[in-house]
């Protein structure tokens, strides 16, 4: 699985449909839902992939910490999250999600 995320990273925007205004029209309460959901709060995000969904909640939650298996995925995630300073990366496989310590008051996993 990790293999083939890595394979898709350059893809995987487009093919998850964010580039596409229409659905962007149609997630936009629910990206309005995660904000309220998660403002201020110490997020842990588990596979973060290229952080499009980061890029929303690190609008209004405290801090996030983002974690993907794949770095060229969480390459994509840096790049993206630039101009943020509430958020930080870690290579971290989701099942073991090893090096992670404590500290949360939420998690976000979307699409995985």
């Amino acid at each position: 699985m990790a293999e083939y995320y890595d394979a898709r990273a350059p893809l995987y925007d487009a093919t998850a449909g964010y580039d596409d205004p229409v659905a962007e029209e149609l997630r936009a309460p629910m990206k309005e839902r995660f904000r309220r959901l998660l403002e201020d709060r110490k997020v842990l995000e588990i596979a973060c992939g290229t952080g499009y969904w980061t890029e929303v909640i690190a609008q209004t939650a405290g801090s996030v910490l983002t974690t993907d298996v794949n770095p060229s995925m969480m390459a994509i995630a840096s790049e993206r999250l630039h101009g943020f300073p509430n958020f930080e990366l870690m290579v971290a496989e989701a099942y073991v999600l090893e090096g992670v310590s404590g500290g949360f008051d939420a998690a976000f996993a979307h699409w995985w």
